[in-house]
């Protein structure tokens, strides 16, 4: 608390400074096809004390707020991690402050591991197969890119012109109905 009064007074001290007009005798302006001229009294004072706390002050508040960003994206890009094939995430769950639930593949094993801000520690083995599998299943739902549970491009192409997608089984027909309702155009 004193080094933040400390810091004040000089803010305080300029503000009053600033408030106080000065004499128009006082005032110095330099001749537009002059070098700089010096004053009469010999003190000329660009750069004070108090400019010099405002300075640091500025410097401290900048490299805090880039600290800051940066403590938040390495908070938030935790789940940017490569996969392995040999060891899996296959679900997690953010249960409060930090605090985490994951399901882990590592070979044809499941573990389930809790993870909190400093450690990570063993909760069970997942030994019943019908969960094991459930949670690989919906592992590669969430790995399946967008439209392949559709049948891709191929089949949403052939479903806006009423043909049939996959092995090639009607594509000669759906030429042939093309063909005609072109021909019924003209």
């Amino acid at each position: 608390m004193l080094c933040l009064c400390a810091l004040a007074v000089p803010f305080a001290v300029v503000a009053q400074e600033q408030a106080v007009p000065p004499a128009e005798e006082e005032l110095f302006f330099a001749d537009s096809n002059s070098e700089a001229v010096v004053p009469s009294d010999g003190e000329l004072t660009a750069f004070g004390f108090s400019d010099l706390i405002r300075m640091v002050v500025v410097l401290v508040a900048v490299v805090g707020a880039i600290y800051g960003a940066v403590a938040l994206i390495k908070r938030f890009n935790r789940g940017a991690v490569e996969e392995s094939s040999a060891i899996r995430v296959l679900a997690s769950k953010t249960i409060a402050g930090g605090k985490s639930v994951h399901a882990v593949q590592v070979g044809q094993k499941v573990y389930l591991l809790g993870a909190g801000d400093a450690t990570i520690g063993l909760i069970a083995e997942v030994s019943d197969r019908e969960s094991v599998d459930e949670l690989q299943l919906a592992h590669s739902a969430a790995e399946a890119p967008a439209g392949a549970s559709q049948g891709g491009f191929g089949a949403k192409l052939a479903a806006v012109f009423g043909g049939s997608a996959g092995d090639g089984s009607g594509g000669l027909e759906f030429l042939q109905r093309q063909r005609e309702r072109l021909r019924g155009l003209r």
